[in-house]
């Protein structure tokens, strides 16, 4: 019977006790739901930066390639001022991991722009001093450059990335 008045005399197993039970309870799993979701957009924000500097350097990679397949009279000025919007963009997507990123993941994408200059850099030169191509048959390049390198530094960017950043990374982690 004292177990009757005490739970009798209890607030919290009153009905207005089990309302505020229940509206905390309510309260707490939406802040909790708020706070994952804005930690899984932050994710999909750094997933799509570092997706974004990954791309400006395949396109450096591939400038070699349009430095060949350059047409008309103002190709030079045209396709100089795509290379100088690419170089733009390795060095905006340099700049924002080394200010938003891991320090691992920046120096990562440090070496892979690099690799890409030394490797992509005098294949453009050799480009720009070949005859462009003019028929659709010699699409594409009869002599390709190496990419190695750069597919190396590429591997170890990724790398970097899953080992640094596993939650931006959970689409390729699964």
């Amino acid at each position: 019977m004292e177990w009757a008045n005490i739970f009798s005399a209890c607030f919290w197993l009153s009905e207005a006790g089990a309302t505020i039970v229940a509206a905390v309870l309510a309260a707490g799993i939406a802040v909790g739901g708020y706070m994952w979701q804005q930690r899984q957009s932050r994710a999909d924000k750094r997933a799509v930066m570092y997706s974004e500097a990954l791309r400006a350097v395949e396109d450096y990679a591939e400038a070699p390639f349009l430095v060949r397949r350059r047409q008309g009279k103002d190709a030079r000025a045209t396709v100089s001022t795509q290379i100088s919007e690419i170089q733009s963009r390795l060095a905006l997507s340099a700049a924002l991991l080394t200010i938003s990123a891991n320090t691992h993941i920046a120096e990562a994408y440090d070496n892979l722009v690099a690799m890409a200059k030394s490797t992509a850099g005098p294949a453009m030169t050799e480009a720009w001093n070949s005859r462009r191509l003019r028929h659709d048959s010699e699409v594409p390049c009869p002599a390709p450059y190496d990419r190695s390198a750069i597919l190396e530094a590429r591997k170890e960017y990724l790398a970097a990335i899953r080992q640094r950043d596993r939650v931006a990374s959970r689409l390729v982690n699964g």
